[in-house]
């Protein structure tokens, strides 16, 4: 995955290699929640709050895979 194309689309996407080596994506629709995207493919969410914010945790995802596509 590429990571460093995936921090430059969207505004929420924050990627400091030198701090982290994963991507963090912040959403306000996320209500929180940060998603950890790492170049070998693996995600990680943290900070859920319900179970509500899996679908939006989703779509979030869905969106940045989108981005990544164009």
């Amino acid at each position: 995955m590429d990571i460093e194309k995936l921090a430059k689309k969207p505004p929420n996407v924050f990627y400091e290699p030198e701090q982290f080596p994963g991507a963090i994506c912040y959403a306000k629709e996320l209500e929180g929640m940060s998603i950890m995207i790492f170049a070998h493919g693996k995600i990680v969410a943290t900070g859920l709050k319900s179970r509500n914010l899996l679908e939006a945790g989703k779509r979030a995802l869905a969106d940045l895979a989108r981005d990544l596509r164009h």
